[in-house]
C-alpha cells in the first residue's frame, strides 16, 4: 500500500495535468483572437497553469529518485551491516499463481480482446534464529521453472538480515539479475 506522500503526489499530479490541459485550451483561445485584454489574461493563466504541472512534475521525478536511492541505501546497508545466513536453495518452497486478464474494446470492426498473462511467485524458506526456526517470505517476478533452473545451478545464497528488526531482510538473488 503506498504512503501518504505517495498519494498526496499522485492526487497533485492527476489534478495539476488537468489544470495543464486547461492551461493548453486557455492559451489555444488566446491566440485565435489576440486582440483585446482578454486575451491577455487568458494567455496569462494558461502558462501559469502550465507552469505548475512542470513544478509538480519535476518534484515528482525529484521524489521518485529519492526514494529509489534511499531503497538502494538500504538494500546497502542490509548487504553491509546485515547478519549473512546460508541458504540451501533447494529448501526453498516455490509457491506460484498465475492467471489471465483479458479486456474487450470496441471498434467499428468489432469487439477486440487484449489478453495479459500475470505471475505472483512466492519464495518461502525458514532459517533458524537462536534455536527457533523463522519462516520467510520473499516476492519474485519470475516463473518457478525458471527460478528452478537458477536454484539448481547455485545451489545456495546468503539472507542478510537486518539484527536490531527481523522483519528487514534482503535475498541475495542478484545472481539471477546478471
Amino acid at each position: 500500500m503506498k504512503n501518504l506522500k505517495e498519494r498526496i503526489l499522485a492526487f497533485a499530479l492527476i489534478s495539476s495535468f488537468a489544470l495543464s490541459f486547461l492551461g493548453y485550451v486557455l492559451i489555444r483561445g488566446a491566440l485565435r483572437s489576440f486582440d483585446n485584454y482578454v486575451s491577455y489574461i487568458m494567455l496569462a493563466i494558461g502558462i501559469v497553469c502550465i507552469l505548475l504541472f512542470v513544478i509538480v512534475l519535476l518534484i515528482a521525478l525529484r521524489y521518485s529518485r529519492k526514494k529509489k536511492k534511499s531503497d538502494e541505501q538500504e538494500k546497502l546497508n542490509i548487504l553491509q551491516y546485515g547478519t549473512p545466513f546460508k541458504i540451501d536453495l533447494d529448501s526453498i518452497r516455490i509457491k506460484s499463481n498465475k492467471w489471465e486478464d483479458s479486456h474487450f474494446v470496441q471498434s467499428l470492426g468489432g469487439d477486440i480482446e487484449f489478453k495479459k498473462e500475470n505471475i505472483q511467485t512466492i519464495l518461502e524458506f525458514e532459517v533458524e534464529l537462536n534455536g527457533e526456526k523463522k519462516q520467510f517470505q520473499w516476492s519474485s517476478h519470475l516463473e518457478p521453472k525458471s527460478l528452478e533452473m537458477y536454484f539448481a545451478i547455485q545451489k545456495e545464497t546468503n539472507l542478510y538480515l537486518d539484527p536490531a528488526d527481523h522483519s528487514n531482510f534482503y535475498l541475495d538473488l542478484r545472481f539471477i539479475e546478471n
